[in-house]
């Protein structure tokens, strides 16, 4: 009796979907806690996802049951005429995992805030302010702040139009970071040149010496030193 119940679990842990817990790793549409857990290696939110599924044939835009793929999941693929292979998708009208969007009538992994710098100058002269403007949009919530960081800088400067002045010749990064109601945030950057005003003193290693476009650092013959002109 013993032997025939050990073979009885044995036979029903092989069967079980159990989500790397033992048994076979889980389909798009499983609860996962981590994506070892998922036959894709993918988990978001709580449920596995992109599970590559075969259609029975040819895998195209219109959604097909396959055994991949767990119940109200269907597969999907890009190209009829090309791929024998599609992903495992659930339609929004079947309702969405918590977490997920609906994008193009098909559940989607939500992304974070969209954030995107509208307005940087590409070269700023040290010493003189310069404006930064960004816009940002969530598909979760309401975007409830966006904060700039200039490289050194310690403390972020937060609003979507924001002036800065850097004090020394640099190649500095700006970063803008969106955060939603939900505390998710999304983050983008933009690399500006600082550099040497006019009558700033330069180094003439070159005729442009750092100064900014339009001037150049003119130096007496041997001067460890010039300006900007």
């Amino acid at each position: 009796m013993r032997a025939l119940a050990l073979l009885t679990v044995a036979a029903l842990t092989s069967a079980c979907n159990c989500g790397g817990g033992g048994g076979m790793p889980a389909r798009a549409g499983d609860p996962c806690a981590a994506a070892t857990g998922c036959a894709s290696g993918a988990c978001f939110s709580g449920t596995c996802t992109d599970t590559s599924c075969g259609c029975g044939g040819y895998c195209g835009p219109e959604p097909r049951v396959s055994a991949d793929c767990e119940g109200g999941w269907a597969c999907v693929g890009t190209a009829s005429s090309l791929y024998t292979k599609g992903t495992c998708k659930r339609a929004c009208s079947s309702g969405c995992p918590d977490g997920w969007a609906c994008r193009a009538g098909w559940c989607s992994e939500e992304h974070p805030p969209f954030v995107s710098i509208d307005e940087a100058p590409t070269e700023i002269a040290a010493g003189a302010p310069a404006t930064f403007k960004a816009s940002a949009s969530s598909e979760r919530s309401t975007i409830e702040r966006i904060e700039w960081s200039f490289g050194l800088q310690l403390e972020p400067v937060t609003g979507p139009e924001v002036t800065h002045t850097f004090s020394a010749r640099q190649l500095a990064r700006v970063t803008a970071t969106a955060t939603d109601a939900t505390g998710r945030s999304g983050t983008t950057h933009r690399d500006v040149v600082v550099c040497l005003p006019a009558g700033a003193e330069c180094v003439p290693f070159s005729e442009r010496g750092y100064c900014c476009t339009g001037t150049r650092c003119a130096a007496a013959p041997d001067a460890g030193l010039g300006t900007c002109q």
